[in-house]
């Protein structure tokens, strides 16, 4: 059994399929399943324990057949001079010829999951998938988290757009406006997702897998059975106390300045103060003190009690964002600070002194 495929497109086709053996997951298995179709549409597959990647090429085919190859030969053909490959199944080996240069690898054994029929769908551009994912994931939890609720992106999809959410426990990140139906789906796998399609993307689901395709590619991922968490309360415009405005730039960098001498890596605490119209950073550790003023301006009380926030989520939160101008809600010492604007939202909850 023969074909015979361009090698910029079967490179490119293995390396999307890729997308999901690079996820070190339980379950990812070790090879890619390639699939030679005689109507045109032949496709390699790529199978982790949470998504499955398949990307479709051109093959001129003989006889259809299917195959399941070592990862490594993906690097084979991306390093092939030849402009075609070919490629022959002979019993337990696979011979690819490109060029002056003949390989033999072995074929593998290995079985694919079996997905259900979808019965729901939706759809939206595959440029404001990627800038929703980008626009969250920060707020997701670890992996080694081991929970699913944080380790998740809550996924809206109508006829409007897409809503995407995250939390991780400390903080909430929210990109876009749509209502509609909700998805929970691993973080890891959207990320995959923001980085594999182009154009119009079509969105389909079952109980327990959702389908993400373009006109080249289809990923299947594990939909979580949980109940989508609910942040509209807490995320809700109320009880604020104060609105301050920010030049995002500015407060970027004087969060940078207060945390160099805070010590512990994974929460570097900074008071934020504000007191007769006058709104501070600082920071103070064995190491010393440093504190310094900001530009802003105030809508609201003009003297808060001082809220002591982990300024490596408060600067993750400002880097998510483009607007120039920033507004931090606050509603006390003890309630979160949130950050709104025109399609997104980001919620920080204030830290404990002592904790």
């Amino acid at each position: 059994m023969k074909a015979v495929v361009d090698r910029n497109e079967f490179a490119e086709a293995l390396r999307k399929a890729g997308r999901a053996l690079s996820m070190k997951t339980v379950g990812t298995l070790n090879g890619y399943r390639i699939s030679f179709r005689s109507d045109g549409k032949s496709y390699i597959t790529g199978t982790s324990g949470i998504c499955r990647v398949r990307a479709l090429f051109e093959a001129d085919v003989e006889t259809e057949f299917e195959i399941v190859v070592a990862q490594e030969v993906c690097e084979i053909a991306s390093r092939l001079a030849g402009a075609d490959i070919a490629i022959e199944e002979s019993g337990d080996e696979l011979n690819i010829r490109s060029g002056k240069t003949r390989v033999k690898i072995p074929v593998l054994e290995m079985e694919p999951p079996d997905y259900r029929t979808a019965y729901g769908e939706g759809g939206f551009e595959a440029e404001a998938l990627a800038a929703a994912v980008h626009g969250v994931e920060h707020a997701l939890a670890p992996e080694a988290a081991q929970n699913v609720m944080l380790t998740s992106i809550k996924l809206n999809i109508s006829n409007d757009g897409l809503r995407m959410e995250a939390l991780d426990g400390i903080r909430i990140a929210v990109r876009g406006e749509a209502e509609g139906n909700e998805l929970l789906i691993p973080g890891a796998a959207m990320k995959v997702a923001a980085s594999l399609f182009k154009g119009a993307v079509k969105v389909e689901y079952t109980d327990d897998v959702v389908t993400f395709s373009d006109k080249d590619t289809i990923m299947d991922c594990s939909r979580n059975q949980f109940k989508a968490f609910n942040t509209s309360k807490i995320l809700a415009d109320t009880d604020v106390i104060a609105d301050i405005s920010f030049n995002r730039m500015e407060l970027m960098q004087a969060i940078q300045l207060v945390m160099v001498i805070t010590t512990n890596e994974s929460a570097k605490k900074i008071w934020l103060m504000v007191e007769n119209g006058t709104v501070s950073l600082s920071s103070s550790t064995r190491k010393g003190g440093i504190d310094t003023d900001l530009d802003a301006s105030i809508n609201g009380d003009t003297t808060l009690s001082p809220i002591l926030l982990n300024g490596k989520f408060l600067l993750e939160a400002l880097k998510s964002v483009e607007d120039d101008e920033i507004v931090l809600e606050f509603r006390g010492c003890k309630a979160p600070i949130i950050m709104r604007g025109e399609g997104y939202v980001e919620l920080i909850l204030p830290c404990y002194p002592n904790a």
